[in-house]
């Protein structure tokens, strides 16, 4: 396969990911009728019409002839909603094919023009890297909004079924009690409960990783034998002779620490 075709393997399916995606944002929104901040939250926002961007651009425009300056500060990208992101290609490309459409423009009806002339794209457009990167980028602003699909997350667990051993990676589902993990190689889901056994199992191994966060420590300890309740597992975290390292916004600890702490040492590890 060439990289072209590889590009548009993954082109087209971030783009259908996107029209799936933006099916789910509605109950999202009423999932969060109740945001402190919107109602509806970000799906809300997401789910109202989009500004025009020659409108945008004439007002700039009307600011410049007026000696009107924002100090260089500008629109940042990274601020941009999802279906900015598509109609900065969009837009410029309904004119070139002769598509143009006064609809209000919305992920679907973009993401699925986007789809018929990816072709095209593949052939004409020079920034085909920046386009890749925007619909990729978009489908991963969704899955946020919505907290869908998978994430570079990877854990410390690893999939038992397949030969390299490969880390699990992070499944999320639109409600939280239902996210997941997944492995990577053979596909296979993993509950989060499953997920927790596997964990309390290969913590023991001798080239596991023992740096665990609170709410895994609680459950190794809560399921030993004999098993600690989690209340007294809770307290026990506190300790200040446990060792602890933060890692992104995640406070870790030191696994052995806490089993010396409470003298489980002789405790049995036979915990399949």
């Amino acid at each position: 396969m060439s990289d072209s075709d590889k590009m548009r393997g993954q082109i087209l399916a971030n783009l259908r990911a996107i029209t799936t995606l933006a099916d789910q944002l509605q109950d999202r929104a009423i999932d969060q009728a109740t945001h402190p901040l919107i109602p509806g939250g970000e799906a809300m926002a997401n789910l109202a019409g989009c500004a025009s961007l020659e409108g945008w651009a004439n007002r700039n425009d009307y600011r410049e002839r007026q000696g009107i300056f924002d100090d260089g500060i500008e629109d940042p990208e990274d601020l941009w909603l999802p279906i900015q992101r598509l109609w900065f290609w969009s837009e410029a490309w309904r004119e070139e094919h002769s598509q143009p459409t006064d609809l209000r423009p919305t992920l679907h009806t973009e993401a699925e023009f986007l789809v018929k002339i990816v072709d095209w794209i593949i052939s004409h457009e020079p920034r085909l890297e920046d386009f890749r990167a925007d619909v990729a980028r978009t489908r991963w602003q969704l899955e946020d909004i919505t907290r869908d699909g998978e994430r570079p997350t990877r854990s410390r667990v690893r999939c038992e079924d397949c030969e390299g051993r490969p880390r699990l990676v992070k499944v999320w589902a639109k409600v939280a009690r239902a996210d997941g993990w997944k492995c990577p190689a053979c596909r296979r889901d993993f509950t989060d409960d499953e997920y927790r056994r596997t964990l309390r199992r290969q913590v023991w191994q001798p080239e596991a990783a023992r740096w665990v966060t609170a709410d895994e420590a609680t459950y190794i300890l809560a399921n030993m034998t004999p098993p600690l309740r989690k209340d007294a597992a809770r307290k026990l975290l506190t300790h200040p002779d446990i060792e602890r390292q933060t890692v992104g916004r995640r406070s870790m600890l030191w696994l052995p620490d806490l089993i010396a702490i409470h003298k489980l040492g002789g405790v049995s590890r036979d915990l399949a």
